[in-house]
């Protein structure tokens, strides 16, 4: 029997409910890339980047691409409570978050950068499930991104201005520097109590991803960190929620969405720019567009029943 603060600690997990579901295989694949980042000088270039974002779009976009099924069903952001949603509906607002979340990065990039690095903070913090909602967690979040940004300030520096074309890119880094010792610390204690209460696989896998972040640059860490625990969970979640669909079904549409954002990807690259150097930018900015939607509706951050205007719930079939 769980006590009461296991059981107020699970029911605030943001849809992530039960140990995160880091396999051995997934452990033993991050330490093999862990140890070829310390042997292989291949990591350094410019390709290697390249090559990160797309496996960024191919591996770990997917797990956001069951977001219009998953809402409202059994097990999903409602708490269990079925929420009937016309599915027209939902696209039309899930498409218009969308467009909204493109139209501010045109108009204003600087600001676009800060909501996208707060929301993606406040949504890896929802893995650490284990450990008490507030600090711990923002934190805990907030340290992925804090220490990449201390580690390597020039290329993230970097990466930011040609996010925002302004010169507040290097202002921005500053700022993660500064939190990222904070943050770091906070991450050790939210790591103790992992360990504490039995979560050592995910401690242990944490640690790796950070370590190969210290070791490899920006766009290969956060990529290792996003694609091998981040979008592992949360895919393990809506597999679990989508658990009546055949897996050939739940994998097409994985590996669909995909493409397309793939595609959406390398035509706005264009073909008359170098594509090691541009595609990572892109992929960002699309990870950036689509991460509104994502946790505007499926984390529950919007209330669905206000937005769609349901007074009652019943059954939804997906």
């Amino acid at each position: 029997m769980m006590d009461r603060q296991a059981l107020a600690i699970q029911a605030s997990s943001g849809g992530v409910s039960d140990t995160p579901p880091l396999s051995l295989f997934t452990l033993a694949l991050l330490g093999v890339i862990l140890a070829a980042a310390l042997c292989l000088h291949w990591m350094q270039g410019a390709q290697a980047s390249m090559i990160a974002a797309v496996i960024i779009v191919v591996a770990g976009i997917p797990h956001g691409a069951f977001d219009l099924q998953t809402l409202g069903a059994p097990g999903g952001v409602s708490g269990g409570t079925n929420i009937p949603i016309a599915r027209w509906r939902l696209l039309a607002l899930y498409l218009g978050l969308l467009g909204s979340a493109a139209a501010l990065w045109a108009v204003a990039p600087a600001l676009a950068l800060i909501i996208f690095l707060a929301m993606a903070a406040v949504h890896f913090g929802d893995d650490w499930h284990m450990v008490e909602p507030g600090l711990l967690r923002h934190m805990s979040g907030l340290s992925m991104i804090a220490v990449i940004a201390a580690v390597w300030p020039h290329d993230v520096t970097q990466l930011f201005a040609a996010l925002t074309n302004t010169p507040f890119a290097d202002a921005l880094t500053r700022a993660l520097m500064m939190i990222a010792p904070i943050a770091g610390l906070i991450t050790l204690v939210a790591l103790g109590l992992a360990i504490q209460r039995g979560h050592w696989p995910w401690a242990l896998a944490y640690s790796l991803a950070v370590t190969v972040a210290v070791i490899a640059p920006p766009v290969i860490g956060f990529a290792v960190f996003f694609v091998g625990i981040h979008s592992a969970i949360h895919l393990r979640a809506a597999r679990a929620i989508l658990k009546s669909w055949p897996l050939a079904r739940f994998v097409g549409q994985g590996v669909v969405i995909s493409a397309v954002c793939l595609a959406i990807a390398l035509m706005v690259v264009g073909a008359g720019l170098r594509i090691d150097a541009q595609l990572p930018v892109v992929v960002f900015k699309l990870l950036a567009v689509l991460t509104v939607p994502h946790l505007l509706l499926t984390h529950g951050w919007l209330p669905l029943r206000l937005v769609l205007g349901h007074r009652h719930s019943r059954a939804t079939q997906i």
